[in-house]
């Protein structure tokens, strides 16, 4: 019988009385458990919520006035549906809207393979939302130069906005899908972990 110290009460297994098991171990599996403290990421534990805020942001831009045309005596606002909803802004909406839900799946499954899912559809939404942003900011540019001064185009704050959040995006679902790598990575340990923890009861009975 081994005797254990009182700063590693693991070392008491051998003393401990039929049925009775260390807080956070489970009776049937022994050490092998995944406790909470095993399944904390640090930081990266919150970043699918992060990439549900940015997306929903996103969405938001989708439908404010993006860009603002003058001439003399009128100026008018446009966005990406004031000529009509149109593929590209569809897709961004969607993008974004399955962002969202992708994460709050990821949530409540609770698997490592939903959450590199929402990382991935973070990170397509927030390329395809960049391309839009920064390419209408080439185009504001470029009317600018070939009105040559009889009117003018001017980028709105939402314009910005959807730029710097479609940049966020694609880093935020980056780091998702590496959580969820490491998520699994976790698991599969836990698994041998396990495996390895019954094999050994296994042989000593």
């Amino acid at each position: 019988m081994r005797k254990g110290s009182p700063l590693n009460p693991a070392e008491n297994d051998d003393d401990r009385p039929t049925g009775s098991h260390v807080v956070g171990e489970d009776p049937a599996e022994g050490s092998a458990v995944e406790t909470p403290a095993r399944r904390r990421g640090g930081f990266l534990t919150w970043t699918p919520w992060v990439l549900l805020l940015f997306a929903a942001v996103t969405l938001v831009c989708l439908f404010l006035p993006l860009v603002k045309v003058e001439i003399p005596g009128h100026g008018e606002d446009f966005g990406l549906f004031s000529t009509g909803p149109a593929a590209d802004s569809v897709t961004l909406v969607a993008g974004a809207v399955l962002t969202i839900l992708g994460v709050l799946a990821a949530w409540i499954i609770g698997k490592a393979w939903a959450r590199f899912a929402a990382g991935v559809l973070g990170t397509i939404t927030g390329v395809l939302a960049g391309v839009e942003g920064f390419f209408l900011l080439y185009k504001v540019s470029q009317t600018n130069s070939a009105l040559g001064g009889m009117a003018a185009v001017h980028p709105h704050f939402g314009l910005y906005l959807l730029c710097v959040m479609a940049v966020l995006m694609v880093l935020t679902g980056i780091m998702v899908i590496v959580h969820a790598f490491k998520v699994r990575s976790a698991e599969d340990a836990a698994r041998r972990e396990r495996d390895t923890e019954f094999k050994r009861l296994a042989r000593s009975h």
